[in-house]
Formats: structure tokens, sequence, C-alpha cells
């Protein structure tokens, strides 16, 4: 099927790199889940400017699923299930592992609009996501822990 693939019209070098992309991702009946778990993954790749601080590094502890779920609003084993057969894309070996995503070149088919197309991607809710979390641990400030630049909490999901 996938020597089969062939890419939607353009210029592009990464065409049939993008149609093997698409294939793959839209194969899934929840491509939603499965971008946003991506997409966790490809935020820990980058560098957030903030005011007090020239950079931020993306905790990498926030792409294990075991804290992954509770910041997209999923249920335990949800990542799991999510990746199921994806393991030609992304590395999961438990709930308190780094998840990998195994070829760069997915970030940055990701990251580029043209390249998407049809795909539902949004990296701006994965952002909106992660901020509805940590000012969710805000509000109990009491059971609120920083260590690292990285938020614990004692307060369940």
């Amino acid at each position: 099927m996938i020597l089969k693939l062939r890419p939607l019209s353009g210029d592009s070098p990464f065409t049939q790199l993008d149609a093997l992309y698409r294939h793959i991702l839209l194969s899934y009946e929840n491509v939603l889940l499965v971008l946003r778990i991506i997409g966790m993954c490809l935020l820990s790749t980058q560098r957030v400017d903030v005011p007090w601080n020239h950079y931020f590094h993306f905790p990498s502890e926030l792409t294990t699923p075991e804290y992954m779920e509770p910041i997209l609003g999923l249920h335990p084993g949800d990542v799991q299930c999510g990746l199921e057969d994806l393991g030609s894309l992304v590395q999961y070996k438990d709930d308190n592992t780094k998840l990998r995503v195994l070829h760069a070149s997915l970030f940055d088919f990701l990251s580029d609009s043209t390249r998407v197309m049809e795909l539902p991607f949004d990296l701006a809710s994965i952002h909106t996501d992660i901020a509805i979390w940590y000012g969710h641990l805000g509000v109990h400030r009491d059971d609120l822990r920083i260590r690292n630049r990285f938020c614990e909490s004692e307060v369940s999901f």
C-alpha cells in the first residue's frame, strides 16, 4: 500500500514523505489524540521565550504518558492505546518513560502548515492545554512545589 502512495501535487522535495506521514496518521481512528500526543513531544524540543527568564526549556518529564494524560485531559492508559500501532513513528516503553519520536522529519512536517494540509494539527491548542494545567496547579498553591521549573502537586486530577 505504501509503495502505491502518490503525493499530492507540489514542488516540495518532501512531497512523497509528506504523503507517507499523512497516510499513516490519517489511518488512525482517533487522529486528534495521536496528533496531540505527538504535539506534546514536539513542544519538548522547543524553547519558549518568557519575560522573567530569557528562555524556558519544556520540562521533559511532561512527555511521559504519566504526566501527559492529565495535561491533555486523558484517562490512564489513553496514551498507550493511542500509540498502539504507531511504533514506526513514536517509541513507547512504559508510562514513566519519556516518549520518543523516531523521525525528526515528522516534527518538520507538523511544523509547516503548508505540508500538514488536511491533518487536524494545532500546536496552539496544546500550548493551551499546558497553560490550563499549570494554571490549575497554581490554584492549589498550598499543595504546589516548584523544583527546577517543574510544577508538582499533591492535587489529584
